[in-house]
């Protein structure tokens, strides 16, 4: 029900992660693989061939929403939730949240980002490794490291690709001055050369469009009371990890980017929300919410802000959205602003409605869909 109340423009929000792909593809490539193929039959086609390429050995890339849905709940469940009150409360939220995916666009967003992001990862790794070869020499030394600490490809892998590629079962085509892979033809490769790429692939898609992987969190966050404790916080938590630190321990030009790329798309993403909620924000207010919201930096604030509230300091928050903040699971903070609808649209209704009764009617599941969302600013 948290998830319902809060995570109603979740799809702009999504939006913000784009610079990363950005970064690591190049503009260009973003550009050709994204945008430009929803305007032209002949790039379209040529992603879509080059997804079916890779579904040979990775699956459908983009149908995360369909394969990792929130109705189907393969974890053991409790006696307390074998009851059919609770079954009736978990079919609720689980149909609404589904729901929510779609009103909210974060599965159309996300869909756009991993594919985008899986197609440009094959293009810069196979167009890196055929300049290289067309010049006799090794791939950059840069992007050697990055390859190998990022994505998984070692030397042998490098050699196996370059092979492939210098035989012909890796085709390219240009459209304009673009050249791109266009087939990969993944049934003439080695089936373990395949497995590691196209893991590879998923392993970077999930970098850059972020999501947990097997051990990458803890299992006492999955907990009853380990996933209300850390509700809305494993996002930034792990980016500390999965953006910030794999991202500065190469300290090369990429790193630099991804910040620089991070932080512009956050700005746009953010504009577009506060143009659709009639929400006006100077650049100095509209910078600093790019960089809470930037999946580089965004774990500061998280740290920052309630330090700040602690010691009186409210007005160096990063997010000042409120007269305070704290980390009090959010869980707690909907459930107080339910029960205050009934009084809060009395209020507003007699013209008293204040700052606390505005966030109450908030709190209504999908109060804050686009277009909705206006009405209680």
């Amino acid at each position: 029900m948290a998830n319902i109340s809060l995570l109603e423009s979740l799809g702009l929000t999504q939006l913000a992660e784009t610079g990363a792909t950005i970064a690591q593809n190049g503009l260009a490539n973003w550009w050709s693989r994204g945008p430009a193929a929803l305007l032209s039959k002949e790039l379209k086609q040529g992603n879509n061939e080059l997804l079916d390429d890779l579904a040979y050995f990775s699956g459908r890339i983009g149908d995360d929403h369909r394969h990792f849905a929130v109705w189907l709940d393969l974890d053991d469940v409790s006696t307390r939730d074998r009851n059919d009150w609770m079954k009736g409360i978990a079919k609720f939220s689980s149909n609404a949240q589904w729901l929510q995916g779609y009103t909210s666009m974060f599965n159309q967003v996300r869909r756009f980002q991993q594919t985008t992001a899986v197609l440009g990862a094959a293009d810069k790794v196979m167009r890196t490794i055929q300049q290289a070869a067309a010049k006799g020499a090794d791939i950059d030394p840069t992007w050697a490291r990055r390859f190998e600490a990022d994505l998984g490809l070692g030397a042998e892998h490098i050699q196996g690709i370059e092979q492939l590629i210098s035989s012909g079962v890796i085709e390219f085509a240009s459209v304009g001055r673009q050249t791109f892979v266009n087939r990969l033809n993944m049934d003439k490769w080695d089936p373990e050369l395949g497995e590691v790429f196209a893991g590879s692939l998923v392993r970077n898609m999930n970098q850059l469009v972020q999501k947990s992987m097997a051990g990458e969190q803890d299992a006492w966050m999955h907990t009853q009371w380990g996933s209300i404790i850390t509700h809305l916080k494993t996002f930034p938590m792990q980016a500390e990890q999965k953006q910030f630190v794999r991202n500065m321990r190469h300290m090369d030009t990429t790193s630099l980017t991804t910040l620089l790329y991070g932080m512009s798309t956050a700005a746009v993403a953010l504009s577009v929300r506060d143009a659709m909620n009639g929400r006006e924000r100077s650049a100095s207010e509209l910078a600093t919410a790019a960089f809470s919201y930037s999946n580089m930096t965004g774990f500061v604030p998280m740290a920052v802000d309630p330090v700040m509230t602690i010691l009186g300091l409210e007005d160096a928050r990063f997010n000042r959205f409120g007269p305070y903040t704290d980390m009090t699971p959010p869980i707690f903070k909907v459930a107080s602003d339910l029960r205050r609808v009934p009084g809060a649209l009395w209020d507003t209704a007699i013209g008293e409605g204040d700052y606390y009764d505005r966030q109450a009617l908030k709190a209504i599941p999908f109060a804050g869909t686009y277009g909705l969302s206006q009405a209680f600013n």
